[in-house]
């Protein structure tokens, strides 16, 4: 009897207080009578008096209260008008949900991207409790330094830190496939997945042990890796696979949907490295440890801990490293930022100047259809003041009106959803900010509910205007003008007002589209100082294991150019470790042979470059002094080196500098170089960069393991990638070539 009791507070609470007994009476008879007859026929008397107090109850509340049941039945009614209305002129219904529908699609897109990068949480445990750990070096100015080994061992044991993993990126050959192929790579401490709080979906995850074992023969892939690469192979696990000419044991595949490390943003550029498998990272105890910074940290704050009080504390060690340890960690500062934050910082301006954008077309969508609805309601004047005569009050009119707005509105929101999906598809396939895979759009909750606050704004922008100026219909003044139907002072005042808003916003939108393109057009006639048309360029990367020599790499590089240049349509050829706009730098100090030494804690900054014979006619830099790079600069002969037209300048005057000799101050033990050109400045990090002092270095002569190739050709890289694909088969078939482009 205790669920029937419950259920009869279906009932009103004056009908309760004077039958509830006698209910519950009869109802306690019945199962008297009927329980004797078997559990079937007492479950179903049990589901019937269930049944009887639910729809008793309700119908009770309605008898009970006759006004709301009368404006239920008119609410109906004038659904089912709004209905009728707005299926009488398809034209115009059309028009609108297909306004609103472009106009909601598109910031239902980019609200999508905004929650996937700003509002979505990262797919670890308590995610806002994870922190990037950097290192800043004010006199190089960098803010955003990597971690030396030595110095992440002693923040780590900070009492405000939970828990920290240091990692660095890596990059391997894998073969026993179809074809060798480059994947990414991540070296990460041990207690990194704890720090995470991710799982494994198979297998096992890395641990302290096998970090401080120094292994490096046992791998983690990815859940993509695992079903992209391996076909989800359920054997995995146990299984070993080469990289590099080396077998490492997958011992485990992490949970699906975690990836790691999000976007870092190293140097004010963002970096996505998306790695497809992990490998052990130990950590370098030895002397020399503390002053090589190449590794980037992670760390769990404690429990109630604030990120400002473990940036007090971590600032604080470094302060006193700094006092133990002058000679590598004078000027070193230490500072932490949140993880999600940091991942987003440099397009989060973007995304939000991108949806006030498509909010301003929707408004302008609202203001059009608002116009028509008023336009609309003028027409059916005589009908509104037919229905006022008739006894309809102007909130039933309201109510209709609105109700055949809600209907535009729905029926754009559904069709809004399906802009939506392809204005996703369509913006991650450009990707005009380089969003990394982790943050693909998904319609989850927020975007739902985010589209339906916006219907309904939108409803209520476009609809009340036309449903209060309906509503007001004279039946006396409709019946003097006949079937004429004219604007009321009111009517064309709103009218002006929405034409003045639609115009305002037009224009706002305008003049922002006219300065974007202005910009982008004074940005594409600003000279990058190399050609790029006609230009193919592709990676290569050597593994250590087989090319691990200097000989070794420079006999390839020998081979690989002539190879490359021997090929049909070929003019020019080079290879190079930066390429620009690739948005990668490698800077450090110099000294001028002859010059002062700089003060202790001064520098003098500039890009290195490491170049190969004809990469100025490779990439069109024209040489202004002196000459470039010959074949004949070889390890045999002197050292020499090219410099850009802003380094020049800054120490010598036009035509002076070549002859002079730089060295560089991370290894004084070196020979100095002989500069032998110098050549135009390349705008490295994009068109709207500065030209960086830059010092080309010749590879022949310092070679190097990784580097880009790039051509100047007649031929398409579609065309041009087969060829290129077999020149390296037969130098060395084991080697991929990456993306071509």
């Amino acid at each position: 009897m205790r669920v029937y009791r419950w259920l009869s507070k279906c009932f009103p609470a004056a009908f309760r207080a004077e039958y509830q007994a006698e209910l519950e009476a009869a109802a306690a008879d019945l199962l008297n009578d009927e329980g004797a007859k078997g559990p079937l026929r007492r479950a179903r008397l049990w589901i019937g008096l269930y049944v009887d107090a639910i729809t008793r109850g309700f119908a009770e509340r309605r008898s009970a209260s006759p006004a709301r049941a009368s404006l239920m039945r008119s609410m109906t009614s004038e659904w089912r008008q709004a209905v009728r209305a707005t299926l009488s002129r398809p034209a115009t219904s059309i028009i609108a949900i297909a306004l609103l529908g472009l106009g909601m699609g598109a910031n239902a897109a980019v609200f999508g991207v905004v929650n996937a990068t700003l509002l979505r949480p990262l797919p670890f445990r308590e995610p806002d409790r994870l922190a990037m750990l950097w290192e800043r070096y004010s006199p190089m100015h960098l803010d955003t330094m990597p971690w030396s080994d030595a110095d992440f061992t002693d923040v780590r044991a900070a009492k405000s830190l939970a828990g920290a993993a240091i990692f660095r990126t890596r990059s391997f050959v894998l073969t026993g496939q179809a074809s060798p192929a480059r994947v990414r790579a991540l070296a990460v401490e041990g207690g990194l997945f704890d720090v995470l709080g991710a799982g494994a979906d198979r297998g096992r995850l890395f641990t302290e042990a096998d970090s401080d074992a120094a292994r490096d023969d046992i791998i983690v892939l990815t859940h993509a890796a695992w079903v992209n690469r391996f076909n989800a192979d359920p054997e995995i696990v146990g299984k070993s696979i080469l990289l590099d000419n080396r077998p490492r044991t997958v011992i485990g595949v992490l949970a699906a949907g975690v990836s790691f490390p999000p976007p870092v943003t190293f140097s004010g550029q963002m970096l996505t490295i998306e790695p497809e498998l992990y490998l052990p990272y130990t950590i370098d105890r030895s002397a020399k440890a503390r002053g090589t910074h190449s590794g980037f940290a992670i760390a769990r704050l404690r429990d109630g801990v604030a990120p400002q009080a473990a940036g007090e504390e971590i600032a604080a060690i470094g302060r006193e490293l700094e006092r133990r340890f002058p000679d590598s960690n004078a000027d070193v500062e230490m500072h932490l930022t949140p993880l999600h934050g940091q991942s987003v910082v440099t397009f989060r301006s973007v995304l939000f100047l991108l949806l006030g954008a498509v909010a301003g077309v929707l408004l302008i969508a609202c203001a059009s259809i608002s116009n028509l609805m008023l336009a609309r309601a003028s027409g059916r004047a005589r009908e509104m003041a037919l229905r006022t005569a008739l006894g309809a009050g102007r909130a039933s009119i309201v109510r209709q009106l609105l109700f055949e707005s809600t209907i535009l509105g729905a029926g754009g929101l559904i069709l809004g959803l399906f802009f939506a999906e392809a204005m996703s598809k369509a913006l991650f396939a450009i990707n005009p900010i380089e969003l990394p895979a982790m943050f693909q759009a998904t319609l989850d909750w927020r975007v739902l509910g985010f589209s339906v606050a916006m219907m309904l704004g939108a409803v209520v922008v476009f609809g009340l205007a036309p449903s209060l100026s309906g509503s007001r219909a004279d039946l006396v003044s409709m019946l003097r003008s006949g079937t004429r139907s004219t604007s009321t002072r009111g009517e064309r005042r709103t009218k002006a007002a929405l034409v003045v808003i639609q115009v305002a916003l037009a224009v706002v939108l305008l003049v922002g589209s006219g300065l974007t393109i202005r910009s982008l057009t004074r940005l594409w006639q600003v000279d990058p100082g190399f050609k790029p048309d006609n230009v193919v360029t592709t990676a290569l990367r050597l593994p250590d294991s087989r090319y691990g020599a200097v000989s070794e790499q420079r006999a390839f590089q020998e081979r690989w150019l002539t190879a490359v240049r021997r090929l049909p349509g070929i003019t020019h050829a080079a290879s190079m470790t930066m390429l620009p706009f690739s948005f990668d730098k490698n800077s450090s100090d110099y000294t001028i042979v002859g010059e002062p030494k700089p003060k202790s804690g001064d520098y003098q900054l500039a890009v290195f470059n490491y170049v190969s014979a004809d990469f100025a006619g490779a990439l069109g830099v024209p040489v202004i002094e002196g000459r470039s790079f010959q074949e004949s600069d070889t390890a045999d002969s002197p050292a020499v080196t090219v410099i850009s037209e802003s380094l020049a300048r800054r120490h010598w005057a036009p035509g002076l500098a070549p002859g002079h000799q730089l060295r560089f101050t991370d290894d004084p033990a070196e020979a100095p170089k002989t500069i032998v050109g110098v050549v135009g400045d390349v705008r490295m990090g994009g068109f709207d960069a500065k030209p960086e002092a830059t010092i080309y270095v010749p590879m022949a002569q310092s070679p190097v393991g990784a580097f880009w190739t790039t051509v100047s050709t007649s031929r398409a890289a579609e065309a041009l990638s087969p060829d290129l694909r077999g020149a390296l088969r037969e130098i060395d078939p084991a080697l991929p070539l990456d993306e071509i482009r």
